[in-house]
């Protein structure tokens, strides 16, 4: 969807994004999306003058271009932050149809995923109530949303409802495994649910060894439908995400209502169970892990110690295990960017987990065991190894991989809010690759902090040579770490002492202030909640002083004491850490 910008007056502008067309010497860019990167136009002895872009190809190529040879691309990001309605024929019968048979649009909808029955509903429903799932804002009223999830048993039915399709189907992917002795990709009938990144066709699934229908797993499940449970887990997933993720003033009230009831003691099993879902679907149902992992991501930020309180690090710590091995084949695959992409936006939604590890005491000693260090620092010099800072470290944009955008989803509201205006946020758009690599140094970094080793066995990383770990690969990439930290943007300026620090057996890094630091913007004050359930406070909060960490903090003294009855079994365990 792009109009000429000729024709309706559009002028370039730096940072725009547009597509080419109409060039008659340089044919094979007709149609090729590019980034507006001049102020102005660049005057020219030929006439009109050029504007320099930035071709979006895995080299960063940069040319030219008449402003009559560039047209604007549609799928801009909307006020609210999702995605302005497309106006193809399929979405808007959609549309159509949902208002004709809802009255009140979402409350119907939700009613459609609740019972799990459609009547008459138009063919492409099933993959369609995906997006509409996951992009609220295209045909919803936020009004009608805050409204309906303002009854606090229709979100704790929601929830309950989240918990118990995720754990069945959980259960069903892990029979999978069992069946064929490895993690199989399992095909389902519908589109919505099947990620690009899982196909026959992919760099993936070579091996059709390794591809299961959902028709043969009937008999895995009993009287259990597995497309129907799979289809209902992912929606209400993308659902939950989507609510949570908007940015609109009306919608607070149902969002903080949302956080309160996902931490109850009543719901204590949501958490366990979508980590339960990111340890069995990652390779064979990677839509439900994705965003299994961004809402986790989502509820730690706001009250990790509740979050923390609920969870065994054991099985926790084996998830990550796999999830970061997963992730890693992924950002690996130089050969296929939608794989890369995918990669970076789901270690970006849970690098704020990772790194408020640091602070769960318990679950130190399950790092270490289960190699989580190792892991971490394997995909930080990977990053580090392929990203290009400032040539061709190419936007995870959706006008650019529509694929994306339930990974961009959640990372895009987490990060977005704590890092909206700012240089940082403008590198997190135009160089993901080179941002998450900061950011899991500074994962690594604040680990070490806190007394964990970054040598050692427990920190040796895949090489011939079996004594190479972490100080040593850092040591190893610490001029592509210094020249990210020298980037003209002066985001990454806290990554160069950082990684110095890290390269040294026996020393322990140094944590960057809040000011430079990428990731404490994340997971501090900017979107942290006050640890008790019912209360809605936010901004500066207090520390709780006992064994915790600051893992709880308060908005009032009165507060933490009306908390510590159930908060204090947390706060013990961890002073024994």
């Amino acid at each position: 969807g792009s109009m000429s910008g000729r024709s309706q007056g559009w002028a370039p502008s730096k940072g725009a994004r547009c597509v080419m067309r109409g060039l008659n010497a340089r044919p094979e860019l007709n149609g090729v999306r590019a980034t507006v990167l001049s102020e102005e136009a660049i005057a020219s002895d030929a006439g009109e003058g050029r504007w320099e872009v930035r071709v979006w190809d895995r080299e960063g190529t940069q040319v030219r271009i008449k402003a009559s040879n560039l047209e604007p691309l549609m799928a801009s990001m909307g006020a609210q932050g999702s995605p302005e309605l497309p106006t193809d024929g399929v979405n808007m019968a959609l549309r159509e149809w949902m208002l004709k048979e809802g009255g009140s649009g979402f409350r119907h909808f939700l009613g459609v995923l609740q019972e799990g029955e459609v009547k008459d509903p138009p063919t492409p429903l099933l993959a369609l109530q995906h997006r509409m799932a996951e992009n609220l804002g295209w045909w919803a009223d936020a009004s009608d949303v805050a409204a309906v999830l303002s009854d606090r048993e229709t979100v704790r039915k929601l929830l309950l409802q989240v918990t118990q399709e995720n754990l069945k189907l959980g259960i069903a992917m892990m029979k999978v495994n069992e069946m064929t002795g490895q993690e199989a990709i399992v095909l389902f009938d519908c589109l919505g649910c099947q990620s690009p990144i899982a196909g026959p066709a992919h760099s993936e699934c070579s091996d059709t060894e390794s591809i299961v229908w959902t028709a043969t797993l009937t008999h895995l499940c009993g009287d259990v439908n597995v497309q129907t449970v799979a289809h209902r887990a992912m929606v209400l997933l993308g659902l939950v995400c989507a609510v949570l993720a908007w940015e609109d003033e009306r919608l607070e009230g149902a969002q903080q209502l949302m956080l309160e009831e996902a931490v109850a003691d009543h719901n204590a099993m949501l958490v366990p169970t979508l980590v339960g879902t990111l340890d069995n679907c990652a390779t064979t149902c990677p839509v439900a892990a994705h965003l299994a992992g961004g809402l986790i991501g989502l509820l730690v930020v706001r009250r990790p110690a509740s979050v923390f309180a609920d969870l065994d690090p054991v099985p926790m710590l084996d998830a990550l295990h796999k999830y970061m091995g997963y992730i890693f084949g992924l950002v690996s695959n130089n050969t296929c960017s939608v794989e890369e992409s995918f990669g970076i936006t789901a270690l970006l939604d849970v690098v704020p987990l990772l790194y408020l590890l640091a602070d769960w005491r318990e679950s130190h000693e399950q790092l270490k065991k289960r190699k989580i260090i190792a892991d971490v620092g394997t995909l930080c010099v990977n990053l580090l190894h392929t990203s290009r800072v400032g040539a061709g470290d190419t936007p995870d944009d959706l006008e650019m991989f529509p694929e994306l955008g339930r990974n961009l989803l959640v990372m895009r509201s987490v990060y977005g809010m704590a890092l909206s205006g700012s240089t940082a946020a403008t590198c997190l758009r135009e160089m993901p690759t080179s941002f998450a690599a900061a950011c899991t140094l500074e994962v690594l970094g604040r680990w070490s902090w806190q007394g964990l080793p970054m040598h050692g066995r427990c920190a040796q990383v895949p090489a011939d040579d079996e004594t190479c770990d972490v100080c040593e690969c850092i040591e190893e990439y610490l001029e592509a770490a210094c020249s990210l930290s020298r980037h003209e943007s002066g985001a990454f300026r806290c990554i160069e002492p950082l990684a110095q620090q890290l390269s040294l057996r026996g020393v322990k890094a140094h944590v960057p202030s809040k000011e430079e630091s990428l990731v404490r913007k994340v997971v501090n004050r900017a979107v942290r909640l006050c640890a008790l359930p019912t209360c809605r406070s936010t901004g500066e909060l207090i520390s709780c002083a006992g064994g915790c960490q600051g893992l709880a903090r308060y908005c009032c003294e009165a507060h933490q004491k009306q908390h510590w009855e159930r908060h204090k079994k947390f706060c013990i365990r961890q002073k024994k850490h």
